[in-house]
Order: structure tokens, then sequence, then C-alpha cells
């Protein structure tokens, strides 16, 4: 999870399950908040455009 500072994190919507999941298993493994942005991928058949331009990390 360290690896991640600074990352951007591709969810499917801001404030969805996936996100506060996240949140809760970066915030164990001693990240903030600060530490990463998340990015609003949508739904999978619009989320692998996204993913795979290497604009952000599957959460």
């Amino acid at each position: 999870m360290v690896a991640l500072k600074g990352m951007k994190i591709g969810v499917p919507a801001r404030g969805s399950g996936a996100e506060l999941q996240f949140s809760l298993m970066a915030e164990k493994a001693g990240l903030k908040p600060t530490d990463y942005t998340y990015v609003a991928v949508g739904a999978p058949n619009t989320s692998f455009g996204a993913l795979s331009s290497s604009k952000s990390t599957p959460a």
C-alpha cells in the first residue's frame, strides 16, 4: 500500500464503497488521505479506458 503514495486511485464513483474500502485499507497501512487522489472512472465499460491509459490505479 505504501507504494501507492502519490498515485491516482480509480474508483467507480466518488463516495462509492470502493472508495470507502480503499480509505480504510490505506489508513491501516499508514497512509493519509492527502497521500493519494481519487479518480472517478465509472462503470466497468467506461473504466477500462481510464485504467488502460495509466491515468489511475484500480482501487
